[in-house]
C-alpha cells in the first residue's frame, strides 16, 4: 500500500492508528490477565529486556555502522571495498545476535524460562514482519528526503537515503545497553557453584 505509486495516506494513517490502540489494548489485557498467553513480566528484567527492545531495532536493522555504507555503494566502487564492507557487516552481526543471545536470559529465573522464551519467540516473529515494512516506508521515503535536501532523487538516490534511514533506526538499539549497570549480565560469566559432599 504505501510502496503504490499514489498513496491513500488517510487510509494507512487511519490502519496505522487503528493497529496502535489494538497493541495498546492487546498489552493491557495481557498486563490483567491471570494467564495470559503471553507473559509480559520478565520485560522488567533489565538484561531481558535489552534484548526484547534493544534486539527488535537491531533485528530491524541489521547492521549499524555498516548499513549506512550499503547506501553509499555504486557501480563504480571498487570490489575491494564493497567486499570489506560487506565483510564488516557480518562480523558486526554476528557479534549483536551474540551478544544478544548469550544476555538474553542469563538473569531470568528457572521459573520463568518458559515464558521469557515464548515473548522472545513473539518479539522476533513481529519483528521480521516489521523489518519488511520498514525497508518500504524507508525506500519510499528515501526520494522526498533527497529532494528536501536539493539531491536529485533518482533511483540510486532513493536506495542510499532508505539504507541511511534503517541505520537510524539501528542506532536506537544503543541506547537500552547503554543505560545498563556495569555488572548487568554478570552471572553469565561467574563460575558455578560447587556443592560440597557433607
Amino acid at each position: 500500500m504505501v510502496a503504490a505509486r499514489r498513496v491513500d495516506w488517510l487510509y494507512a494513517g487511519t490502519t496505522g492508528a487503528v493497529a496502535l490502540v489494538t497493541m495498546a489494548l492487546a498489552v493491557r489485557h495481557l498486563r490483567r490477565a491471570a494467564h495470559p498467553l503471553v507473559e509480559l513480566s520478565s520485560l522488567r528484567i533489565p538484561t531481558f529486556r535489552v534484548t526484547a527492545v534493544g534486539g527488535s531495532f537491531f533485528r530491524l536493522a541489521i547492521g549499524a555502522v555498516t548499513i549506512a555504507l550499503c547506501g553509499l555503494v555504486t557501480a563504480h566502487t571498487p570490489l575491494v571495498v564493497t567486499a570489506v564492507i560487506l565483510f564488516a557487516s557480518g562480523v558486526f552481526r554476528s557479534i549483536g545476535f551474540t551478544a544478544y543471545n548469550t544476555i538474553s536470559f542469563v538473569d531470568v529465573p528457572a521459573e520463568a524460562i518458559g515464558d521469557a522464551n515464548t515473548l522472545t519467540t513473539t518479539i522476533q516473529q513481529l519483528t521480521m514482519g516489521l523489518s519488511v515494512v520498514a525497508g518500504a516506508l524507508a525506500l519510499r521515503a528515501g526520494g522526498p528526503i533527497a529532494r528536501f535536501f536539493g539531491v536529485t532523487a533518482g533511483a540510486r538516490t532513493a536506495f542510499a537515503m532508505a539504507f541511511c534511514l534503517i541505520a537510524v533506526i539501528a542506532l536506537f538499539a544503543v541506547i537500552e545497553p547503554a543505560l545498563l549497570q556495569h555488572d548487568a549480565g554478570a552471572a553469565a560469566t561467574a563460575a558455578p557453584t560447587v556443592e560440597q559432599p557433607t
